[in-house]
């Protein structure tokens, strides 16, 4: 077993770092690959996971590293961040009143290799007032988080259940990354 639990993060989400700090892992934050685009239609899970992929640093350091990224899917259509408010306003609508998915993909680059995997998780919305979602867009939350909304913040308000991981809805599938570094060897405090 490695001796270290230090890992290099290729994402700029606080919210990723800090579920991986508030674990006992000591992170570094590094660059990833640029992010590519996401098609409007197609398999949600592949994507986030090729998404994942193409983002993790190409060279390796002295530690692991780990990228991820999460889709907000609902039948065949994917959600990305929205590019302004209309478009975070209409995510929102369409999100109303339904049952989606959110598959978050970590990918991690080890001595050996990649190892990758996806968590879905289903996520209820409540039907929302046309002037919940202008203030819920106008509180500026939305604009960079896949489907428009943050389930960590005042997004949670617009949720009536989630059935699976919460913290993969949030970015990052604690549990399933927790239990991946393990096997490769990375001891928590």
């Amino acid at each position: 077993m490695t001796n270290t639990h230090r890992i290099a993060l290729a994402s700029k989400s606080p919210r990723r770092l800090q579920l991986l700090t508030g674990a006992g892992l000591n992170v570094v934050v590094v660059p990833s690959r640029a992010e590519p685009d996401l098609s409007v239609f197609g398999s949600g899970a592949e994507q986030a996971l090729d998404s994942a992929l193409a983002k993790l640093p190409e060279t390796t350091t002295e530690f692991l590293t780990l990228s991820a990224d999460t889709v907000v899917h609902m039948a065949n259509e994917c959600f990305g961040k929205p590019a302004h408010p209309e478009h975070a306003k209409r995510m929102l609508n369409q999100l109303s009143g339904c049952a989606h998915q959110v598959t978050t993909a970590v990918a991690i680059r080890h001595a050996q290799g990649i190892m990758s995997f996806s968590v879905t998780s289903t996520v209820q919305f409540r039907a929302l007032s046309e002037g919940e979602i202008a203030r819920y867009v106008a509180s500026g939350e939305p604009m960079d988080k896949a489907g428009g909304y943050g389930i960590q913040g005042l997004g949670a308000g617009l949720i009536e259940r989630v059935e699976g991981s919460h913290t993969a809805v949030v970015g990052l599938p604690l549990n399933e990354t927790l239990t991946t570094l393990h096997e490769l060897g990375v001891q928590r405090p």
